[in-house]
């Protein structure tokens, strides 16, 4: 960096910004994200191509963007549904990462070309059009992610020009000072400050990136300690979101291991007894209860993936569907007293019987459902008993459908009253579930119980009592 402030001092602006280029082209910094693997595929290939002409996918809808008289991509488009999470979607620029797994995969040009294009496009037009900058703390934080991987695994690629370089180098700072301020918490702490993280990791040369550093890390530790239950769930009791704060607070620890920075151990702890959750709730057709917000995906590669690293032969077993590594020890079902959830199932194979009983509080935060003793079963690799799930946020579905049913008494598996639904609000426990009296896992059955007496505008009182053996 000294031929980059000698030059500098000398007024030499031109000279300065070369010199700065050649560090980084040159650097050894972050070596982790030099050497990236990312396979693509052809599903991934066929996405890019739509990319190409100004078609994207996001929130499982695909869209023509439209562009400005001036050639800008109109970076505040909401998609064909006019959803405004289209347009999230947009600005969080994950589909740049979509164009180097194509690019991976096939060696076109034209991907890494198009990536180049879209990430100086949004750095010039984006703030101008009134597109999501800041619109919530999340869009800085997902981008970091996508452009400290991109940035340094194409230090060695033509197509990644001078210029976009440049205006990415002067854009760390201002989300590194931005997601520091703006915290957040639960699951959206850990997004924001893994962002503010990886900017104070990979560009140490900041001035400020050390308190970037610092902060971010204290954050992520106390969010983190504050938002999981002494059994391992988050606080939100939302599968999905539980999910994402695990992963971004995984993240963490890798980047802070990869950098050779120290990892606080009781942080580490929480994330294993995070993992341990999705190991003992996961189904057996791979994807995690439906409960509250929470959406139908296969999470069994994210249990294998973390399984490989930390040599848990059990997670294995429950990834692969008994096929490898070995079984764990003792019963397959498990209780959570904190979350007040009961697990039960017969085995870890993609036919097992397996059912979700929900007899806990409801979840802090938006993401909570009124479902009170919800009882979800799969069997013989079939739902029997179903969640109504996250379903949708915004557009014509989610105002037609969310508050009356998704969110409603009516979209799960326990009764309503004289029509009436669960009367919920956002609730967090102070006390586990006992066990012997509120739940039981014994050698030849499970047993759990749920009550609740609160239901909306209900004329008269009434109690709903649910035991299941």
């Amino acid at each position: 960096m000294a031929d980059v402030a000698a030059a500098w001092k000398e007024g030499d602006k031109v000279t300065a910004c070369g010199a700065l280029l050649e560090f980084y082209r040159n650097g050894t910094q972050t070596s982790w994200y030099r050497k990236l693997k990312l396979q693509g595929s052809k599903q991934i290939v066929r996405l890019a191509d739509e990319i190409l002409d100004d078609r994207y996918t996001g929130m499982d809808q695909t869209g023509s963007v439209p562009r400005t008289r001036e050639g800008h991509l109109k970076w505040a488009h909401c998609g064909p549904r006019n959803d405004w999470q289209f347009c999230l979607e947009l600005n969080r620029h994950q589909h740049l990462m979509t164009l180097y797994r194509a690019w991976k995969e096939t060696g076109k040009k034209a991907y890494i070309e198009r990536l180049d294009q879209d990430l100086r496009d949004w750095m010039i037009a984006a703030g101008g059009q009134g597109a999501p900058f800041k619109t919530s703390h999340l869009e800085p934080a997902i981008r970091m992610p996508q452009w400290s991987r991109l940035f340094f695994a194409l230090q060695q690629k033509k197509a990644f020009r001078p210029a976009t370089r440049l205006l990415l180098l002067s854009y760390i700072p201002i989300h590194g000072e931005y997601l520091t301020k703006n915290k957040s918490g639960y699951n959206w702490a850990t997004k924001t400050q893994l962002g503010a993280l990886l900017a104070g990791v990979c560009w140490p040369q900041f001035k400020r990136a050390p308190v970037w550093r610092r902060s971010s890390l204290k954050t992520l530790q106390e969010n983190l300690a504050m938002s999981v239950y002494p059994d391992g769930t988050q606080t939100e009791l939302t599968s999905g979101y539980h999910l994402v704060s695990l992963q971004r607070s995984q993240e963490a620890v890798d980047l802070l291991k990869q950098a050779e920075l120290e990892v606080p151990e009781a942080y580490a702890k929480l994330i294993r007894k995070m993992w341990s959750y999705v190991a003992g709730a996961i189904r057996p057709t791979g994807s995690l209860p439906l409960n509250n917000d929470s959406d139908l995906k296969d999470d069994r590669r994210y249990l294998r993936a973390i399984a490989q690293r930390c040599n848990r032969q059990d997670w294995l077993h429950i990834a692969s569907n008994g096929k490898e590594g070995s079984a764990p020890a003792g019963h397959a079902s498990r209780a959570y007293p904190w979350a007040g959830q009961l697990i039960s199932r017969d085995g870890w194979g993609t036919k097992a019987q397996w059912s979700f009983f929900d007899f806990g509080p409801a979840g802090i935060g938006d993401h909570h459902h009124a479902d009170h003793g919800h009882l979800s079963i799969q069997t013989g690799g079939k739902d029997v008993l179903v969640d109504s799930g996250r379903f949708a946020y915004q557009g014509k579905m989610a105002r037609t459908y969310r508050t009356s049913y998704a969110k409603h008494t009516r979209g799960h598996n326990t009764i309503i009253i004289d029509g009436k639904g669960q009367r919920c609000t956002p609730d967090k426990t102070k006390a586990p579930a006992k066990a012997g009296t509120d739940y039981l896992i014994a050698p030849s059955f499970d047993f759990a119980r749920a009550a609740w007496k609160n239901y909306e505008h209900l004329k008269g009182k009434a109690t709903h009592y649910r035991a299941l053996v």
